[in-house]
């Protein structure tokens, strides 16, 4: 996406004297990141690496950074902000490689469950853990589990029934983001880079093993997919990353060796959720 807008910003600095200035200052907030992860590299070194609970919140702990960093990326934040404000103002729009705004867009998940009781999946947790904890060669250090279903099937459920289990707990870090229709590589690596307390995401995962969750994938873009698992290659032996999604064509793009298939609840089950939402006190 921000490659796109950068095509059309490229473009139109030609005629337009504000679009160029919009580029001029997305350049200089590119290179104060690269300052702040420069920082950040140095003190991580020194640091042990703390994962919070829900990986949702971007926010750095100020007991983790010193004050002055984390008011820097606050205002690093704030720009970027801003400067994605003045691009809807300036028109600039995506014009190459962009998603469908047709697609089905949701609201973003959380690795915090959700439900005190899951129904019917106790044999598909059962199978994906047995996948995630089993340590089999591998091309890389890490193998990725596709969770291919129909919206509303229990994807995100089971991968979060999977992602809080005590079976799990030796993972360090672990986190979960969702992707949705827009697989932007800077905005998801930059969600794991805040949520995993984390400055190049090569050097936090060197020798550590890993669990990561990316929910509700679209994009079946092999070259995206490449620059976002690059910075993992250097992870433990034994890391794994769970994929959900609808299409079995993104699945197959991610891991080509297979996938998960869910498949919908019996109707004694799907009786059970109903009973417990339609008449919850």
């Amino acid at each position: 996406m921000i490659q796109a807008v950068l095509s059309d910003a490229e473009e139109k600095q030609l005629t337009d004297r504000v679009v160029k200035m919009w580029l001029d200052d997305l350049r200089d907030l590119a290179y104060d990141v690269e300052d702040i992860l420069d920082e950040l590299a140095t003190q991580a070194l020194e640091r042990t690496l703390v994962i919070p609970a829900c990986f949702t919140s971007l926010g750095l702990s100020a007991d983790t950074f010193n004050a002055n960093l984390v008011s820097k990326i606050k205002a690093i934040s704030s720009r970027l902000d801003e400067l994605f404000e003045l691009k809807t103002e300036l028109g600039l729009e995506k014009i190459a490689g962009g998603t469908s705004t047709a697609a089905y867009r949701r609201l973003p998940s959380t690795s915090v469950p959700m439900e005190l009781v899951v129904y019917g999946r106790e044999k598909d947790k059962a199978r994906i853990l047995e996948m995630v904890l089993k340590n089999e060669p591998n091309d890389a250090n890490f193998g990725v589990i596709p969770i291919v279903g129909m919206g509303g099937v229990g994807k995100t459920t089971l991968a979060r029934e999977v992602f809080n289990d005590k079976g799990v707990e030796d993972f360090n870090p672990r986190a979960w983001v969702c992707i949705s229709d827009d697989f932007d590589v800077l905005r998801i690596s930059k969600a794991i880079l805040e949520n995993a307390v984390q400055v190049k995401l090569k050097d936090a995962m060197g020798r550590r093993k890993f669990l990561l969750v990316l929910d509700d994938i679209w994009s079946k873009n092999y070259e995206l997919w490449e620059a976002l698992k690059s910075p993992f290659m250097a992870c433990a032996l034994g890391s794994r990353i769970i994929v959900t999604t609808r299409r079995v064509d993104v699945a197959l793009t991610m891991e080509p060796g297979g996938y998960y298939g869910l498949k919908l609840l019996s109707d004694d089950d799907c009786w059970l959720v109903f009973v417990k939402h339609a008449f919850k006190s």
